[in-house]
């Protein structure tokens, strides 16, 4: 990463935009609230000798979740949401011959309840709803109809969404107006925006096409928004394929398309998980016959960074942080991912579609389970130094508290942090000189320096790193 820089006076004007800390009015779920990501260089006015690091996450030797009963016909997908209460235990939503729903006390080891909404031939199943499901759920904490406390789209066959209300997650109600969105393929996942308190939606807006004649059928990412999830706007394209995506290109009918993606704040920002589609081949409708689709081609999953949730960007590098294999049961899509991720102590844990095969495998070889990805907190992307000292100033912000933590890994090096004023002057008793270096590996260092001075509150500061030998994936400002 080269050395970037930004002029003071751009600087301040973000500092009296309050860029850089949220709201303390939040009321929607953030995830690790006050946490700045280095996946991006926004928030960075000055950096030199660092380079960044994408993440690949870890996984389990076999899946979470298996379709193992007779409905589920030998493929679950988590078009789907997952959720951990205050209690501890965790709650999945997916498709599973309809509106299916597992729990968990660890999130490891899933039970698929017996439950009397749906029966198949007069026994219990785990279905909540019968026949299609495409849907994701929010667990609205921000809501105060107590009987909407959940919400779902869930898509139809007639290529548009319907919306469902739920007290509880398990008895769903239609919205009165239906369908809810008049358009749209497939796939949505959605949030409820901490800074705005709307709802932020992403689907598929156009019905693919085998040979598309032009972008719009294609699958595509595109943004709706609502203030009160029945009203929703008309969709913004945020994220499409691009020279750099298909240059792998060797075939007319060959293509990169996007199979859906979710969206969700953390930390100061947004991130995202884009499952990219290599569009390898096109099969004939004879030969659709013993298969599941036309479309043929590979799936993994790719990081995108957001600080809005509406304006989008992609990694310079366009490598996945969930890659297919190495186990049998991935080792051909990374076809879905749950609508928001869950974080388990230390660990960042993300629910994933895993097929067997590419997406125009045969049946039965064609194996889709739900399967658990994981990285270290805030993991998904680095800043690394070598024996040449590394050092990233960020730009001024300020801090809604004192502390200051720093997730690092220093186990081979070090890292150092100095506090700086508006004007990049460093702060008495704050220096880098002051500061005692961190020579561990962990997500939670208690930034100290000697003087036992605190961050101030009164004013704009600037933070400047200094690390050798060492990966740099955060830092968080608290009271």
């Amino acid at each position: 990463m080269g050395i970037l820089k930004y002029s003071r006076a751009a600087c301040a004007a973000l500092v009296l935009l309050g860029f850089h800390q949220q709201s303390s009015a939040e009321s929607a779920t953030t995830f690790r609230p006050g946490t700045e990501l280095f996946v991006d260089d926004q928030n960075i006015v000055e950096s030199a000798n660092v380079t960044r690091k994408l993440r690949q996450a870890s996984k389990l030797d076999k899946p979470v979740l298996s379709p193992d009963k007779p409905w589920e016909n030998g493929r679950i997908y988590i078009y789907g949401t997952v959720v951990r209460e205050d209690s501890g235990k965790f709650r999945m939503w997916y498709s599973g011959g309809g509106l299916a729903y597992a729990e968990s006390t660890d999130g490891v080891n899933w039970i698929k309840p017996e439950l009397r909404y749906v029966e198949r031939d007069g026994k219990p199943t785990n279905l909540l709803i019968k026949g299609r499901n495409l849907c994701f759920v929010i667990d609205d904490k921000a809501e105060k109809d107590p009987a909407k406390r959940y919400k779902a789209l869930d898509n139809t066959e007639h290529h548009n969404f319907i919306g469902m209300y739920s007290a509880d997650g398990f008895v769903w109600h239609m919205y009165d107006k239906s369908p809810l969105i008049p358009y749209g393929s497939e796939i949505s996942n959605g949030v409820r925006d901490p800074r705005t308190n709307e709802f932020y939606v992403y689907i598929r807006p156009h019905l693919p096409r085998p040979f598309p004649k032009d972008m719009n059928e294609k699958r595509l990412v595109s943004v709706i928004t609502s203030k009160d999830f029945e009203n929703w706007s008309e969709p913004k394209l945020i994220i499409a394929p691009d020279s750099k995506d298909d240059a792998w290109l060797k075939d007319p009918v060959q293509r990169t398309e996007f199979y859906g993606m979710s969206g969700f704040p953390y930390g100061n920002q947004y991130l995202g998980l884009l499952p990219v589609f290599r569009v390898t081949g096109i099969y004939t409708k004879e030969e659709l016959t013993k298969l599941q689709s036309r479309y043929e081609g590979p799936i993994d999953g790719q990081l995108v960074t957001s600080r809005d949730g509406l304006t989008w960007q992609r990694t310079d590098e366009r490598v996945p942080v969930i890659a297919t294999g190495p186990h049998a049961y991935d080792k051909g899509c990374i076809m879905n991912v749950s609508s928001t991720p869950v974080i388990v102590g230390d660990e960042v844990w993300y629910y994933y579609t895993g097929l067997s095969t590419t997406h125009g495998g045969k049946v039965p070889e064609k194996y889709a389970s739900i399967a658990l990805a994981k990285w270290r907190l805030d993991g998904f992307a680095s800043l690394d130094a070598g024996d040449v000292e590394g050092v990233i100033e960020t730009k001024p912000f300020k801090p809604r508290g004192g502390k200051l933590e720093i997730n690092a890994n220093a186990a081979n090096g070090q890292v150092a942090v100095e506090v700086l004023d508006e004007t990049g002057k460093a702060i008495a008793g704050l220096g880098a000189t002051d500061f005692k270096a961190i020579t561990t590996d962990s997500v939670r260092h208690a930034a100290a320096w000697s003087s036992n001075a605190a961050l101030p509150t009164d004013r704009p500061i600037r933070l400047r790193f200094k690390l050798k030998n060492a990966s740099l994936y955060s830092y968080t400002v608290s009271q």
